[in-house]
């Protein structure tokens, strides 16, 4: 993807500003230029305020199962399909936010049984302001690799263990999570935009974000994305003592665009080119990681949506509906 010296500028300050103002104050850049710039890139870049899913209580997985047609249960965000050169069979990759205390009740609505499950103690997402192995090449306008460095960033990485600790939880309701919903679609979503479309006044929104929604905030998520025909999408399992050091260190590279970390297994989405993809598996070699499942492609066709928070938040309570899911299962 082709980017102009100053789209990456305000690229790289999207990611850690709440607002406009903040890109503005960061870069230097007039605040026509900046709303100009997001307007252009907005079309091509995805740009969501991401949450800490385990400070609402949920937590993310990512799960490999075998694929079927059939819905998934409340709490999906995705469903992607997965080939593989070393298996014939068909496999799916589900992504989910369910309650970190239904977990086990999510996955027993999976059709047969999961093959493989990562719990997102740790949620990474490539983040352009601080990704040590991104190098953008202003004559070119492009991103490229920076893996000379890749050691040097793994070895940093190797002595921090995954979070798997409790976090403690914000207080949410009803109207923090229907914010929540429109600022993950574009994170500079005006609150009076928002007040127009779902009938709460400005004053409400704007109490209920400084209160509630902006300490659930850990950055924007930039999704810079390659075209899927040339550069597929690929899934990544890690498992072994250093998966967890291995996804740190890989999505600091471009176009590396996310990854699930547990204890000793990780899940990552790339889209690497080949000369990355040979560069990984000479890496991987000398590491104490396997990958259960080989390299993995994704489908082009990718299902992705916001989850319907306010569906499943009853009372102030998270509630995976499982008469009702069961129920449109039979119909």
């Amino acid at each position: 993807m082709k980017l102009k010296a100053k789209e990456w500028l305000v690229l790289r300050a999207t990611c850690e500003s709440l607002t406009i103002g903040d890109i503005i104050e960061k870069t230097g850049l007039k605040p026509y230029t900046v709303t100009r710039i997001l307007n252009r890139l907005r079309g091509r870049v995805f740009m969501g305020f991401q949450p800490d899913y385990r400070k609402m209580g949920l937590l993310p997985v990512a799960i490999i199962a075998q694929f079927n047609r059939i819905d998934l249960p409340p709490f999906t965000i995705a469903d992607r399909r997965l080939y593989s050169i070393s298996k014939k069979e068909e496999l799916e990759l589900i992504t989910a936010v369910p309650p970190e205390g239904d977990i086990d009740l999510y996955l027993s609505l999976i059709s047969g049984e999961p093959k493989y499950v990562v719990h997102g103690y740790e949620h990474l997402f490539w983040r352009p302001n601080n990704a040590k192995l991104t190098l953008y090449l202003e004559a070119k306008r492009e991103l490229a690799p920076m893996l000379s460095r890749i050691n040097v960033v793994l070895e940093s990485y190797m002595k921090k263990a995954p979070k798997t600790a409790p976090v403690e939880k914000v207080t949410i309701d009803e109207i923090d999570l229907k914010i929540l919903e429109e600022k993950q679609e574009y994170a500079f979503k005006k609150l009076r935009e928002i007040s127009r479309s779902i009938g709460i006044s400005h004053q409400v929104l704007s109490y209920h974000f400084r209160r509630h929604v902006r300490s659930l905030w850990v950055g924007n998520r930039i999704g810079l994305y390659l075209d899927a025909n040339a550069t597929p999408f690929k899934v990544y399992i890690f498992e072994g003592r250093d998966a967890p050091a291995l996804a740190r260190t890989l999505v600091e590279l471009p176009y590396f665009h996310g990854a699930l970390v547990e204890e000793e297994k990780v899940c990552i989405i790339a889209q690497p080119s080949d000369h990355v993809r040979k560069y990984l598996n000479e890496i991987i070699r000398e590491l104490d990681v396997y990958m259960p499942f080989g390299e993995l492609t994704m489908e082009l066709k990718m299902k992705r949506k916001i989850p319907g928070y306010i569906r499943f938040f009853r009372e102030g309570e998270w509630v995976l509906p499982v008469e009702e899911y069961l129920k449109a299962e039979r119909s």
